[in-house]
């Protein structure tokens, strides 16, 4: 009987143990948060990248700014895609910005959601056809 009772604690203290563990791994952020969200934006702006070039081969120009990402995302994603403006993974809209004779740039706000024209925290990659 005493050796039973001792096994009852022992699951007690485990069952606690593993109680704590799984409240700590659900309650704290993940470490590769941040790295995953801008992963996921580098993504993005490679789809987009690539949408761009293929707007650009079958017009011989680029989307205008008034045209937006959405011009070129019609071309791959379909003509729903036309007005939508995808999002990043901090829930903001993905800038784009043309000049004349320049590839477009296009670019996430990132983390701070503030524009600082594909520099600071912005996650930005080579313009098309750079």
């Amino acid at each position: 009987m005493h050796m039973l009772q001792g096994w009852k604690i022992w699951t007690l203290i485990a069952g606690a143990a593993l109680l704590g563990l799984i409240y700590y791994g659900a309650t704290r952020p993940l470490d590769g948060t941040a790295h995953a969200q801008t992963h996921k934006a580098e993504m993005d702006l490679d789809a987009f990248n690539a949408a761009i070039t293929k707007f650009h081969h079958e017009n011989a120009r680029y989307p205008s700014d008034d045209e937006g990402l959405g011009a070129a995302l019609a071309l791959t994603a379909g003509e729903a895609s036309r007005h939508r403006r995808p999002t990043d993974p901090w829930g903001h809209a993905y800038a784009y910005h043309y000049r004349a004779n320049e590839a477009p740039a296009v670019y996430s706000f990132g983390p701070n959601g503030a524009d600082e024209a594909g520099t600071g925290d912005d996650i930005s990659l080579p313009k098309p056809g750079d």
